[in-house]
């Protein structure tokens, strides 16, 4: 579907939108860029602002699918999202927040260290529910959240490295050894 910026059939849409997002008084989901480790979970937290002025109760939170933002790569993943129920069921009065966690589970396919990094966009959907002041009655809203999610290839602990450099080094002075002794007979 083409967008044409000039239709003002697609000025009403944009108004829709942006009045959906505000009916949820959910001014802030947003979470920086995010960076795990494959084979390691990550989480972070998604503050909830209520804006509109009644109180507005979490009724659900749901975790979006993954979406792989890079087709080429195909090895470094995220295998899972997951949202906790932190704000399931508390109401936010106007004006108030609250917080719940994301967290996110990753995978290497290939098995191997490649230094490549998988790009994701992961995210959540929080579903609202309220009383509408100007008609009295129950209304619900739905807003999303995402962030990019950028899976590493794990990177050897410091002492791994000093352990395998000393490993190499006493092998060095072995082999140094035995050639000088054994030249010296």
């Amino acid at each position: 579907m083409v967008t044409n910026r000039t239709n003002p059939w697609w000025i009403v849409g944009m108004g829709t939108i942006l009045c959906c997002l505000v009916a949820l008084g959910a001014g802030t989901l947003m979470a920086d860029t995010i960076t795990a480790e494959e084979g390691q979970p990550a989480a972070f937290n998604v503050t909830v602002t209520n804006g509109r002025s009644v109180p507005i109760t979490i009724t659900s939170l749901a975790a979006l699918p993954p979406d792989n933002l890079d087709s080429f790569e195909r090895d470094d993943k995220v295998t899972g999202v997951f949202a906790n129920d932190g704000c399931t069921g508390k109401t936010i009065p106007s004006g108030g927040k609250c917080t719940f966690v994301v967290t996110i589970t990753t995978g290497d396919a290939s098995g191997q260290n490649d230094n490549d990094v998988g790009t994701w966009r992961v995210g959540a959907k929080v579903f609202a529910s309220f009383i509408d002041p100007a008609t009295g009655r129950p209304d619900f809203a739905v807003s999303s959240f995402t962030t990019t999610a950028l899976v590493t290839d794990p990177v050897p602990e410091p002492a791994s490295l000093t352990l395998l450099c000393l490993g190499s080094l006493g092998l060095l002075a072995y082999t140094w050894r035995y050639r000088r002794l054994r030249h010296s007979t």
